[in-house]
């Protein structure tokens, strides 16, 4: 009987893309999902606008208050969130 080498069951090489998945999914869990502003309402005039609120579309669409009266055209918002 001959000494065949065993061929492991994945390459390590085909594994590679793992590490890269894992910080996408940590990016996710901490900062949350990525969301478009849609619609919003403010106070003020011209180029002084202090905004009231402010509506996120996305994989959990909601509605923020921003603390700061500035609503992002993209923002980061994990589910439930609420405010900016």
């Amino acid at each position: 009987m001959r000494n065949v080498p065993r061929t492991p069951l994945v390459r390590p090489s085909k594994l590679l893309w793992l590490p890269l998945a894992a910080l996408i999914a940590l990016g996710l869990w901490l900062y949350g999902t990525p969301h478009m502003l849609w619609t919003y309402h403010y106070t003020g005039r011209g180029g002084d606008k202090y905004y009231l609120d402010c509506f996120y579309v996305g994989r959990d669409s909601q509605r923020v208050v921003p603390h700061d009266g500035k609503c992002p055209f993209i923002a980061f918002l994990k589910p439930g969130q609420g405010r900016l």
